[in-house]
């Protein structure tokens, strides 16, 4: 992130619109917006079967394989929303940055695995 886009802002919750942006290991610097700060995701390729995530970031495609593991910001402030886990040939996806850092409400909702190198498909 900061090889393309200098100091992060506060971290900040993604709304739906929210222009956003990353940098990425294969696809760079790249740009979006946020479709949805709900979604719900199903990742395959893990050997137990797949998983399903919810309450997720979902941003218009954005990324490509290897850029797993970089930081979402909103564009116009450098402000961290979200940490792209999957992707789709529409869509990204993110967890969302407060539950990532562990900077929830709830103490029962604490950071989460991410998942590297799995195949990914949106649930129905």
């Amino acid at each position: 992130g900061t090889r393309c886009y200098g100091r992060f802002g506060p971290v900040k919750a993604a709304t739906t619109g929210m222009t956003v942006k990353k940098c990425g290991r294969t696809t760079q610097a790249t740009t979006g917006s946020v479709v949805s700060t709900n979604a719900t995701v199903r990742v395959s390729g893990y050997p137990d079967g797949p998983f399903t995530f919810r309450d997720q970031i979902q941003l218009t495609n954005m990324s490509n394989n290897g850029d797993s593991g970089s930081i979402i910001l909103e564009a116009s402030t450098n402000a961290p929303v979200g940490l792209l886990f999957a992707g789709t040939s529409a869509y990204t996806f993110a967890n969302k940055i407060q539950r990532v850092l562990g900077q929830t409400s709830d103490p029962e909702d604490t950071a989460m695995d991410l998942p590297i190198g799995a195949s990914f498909e949106p649930s129905s």
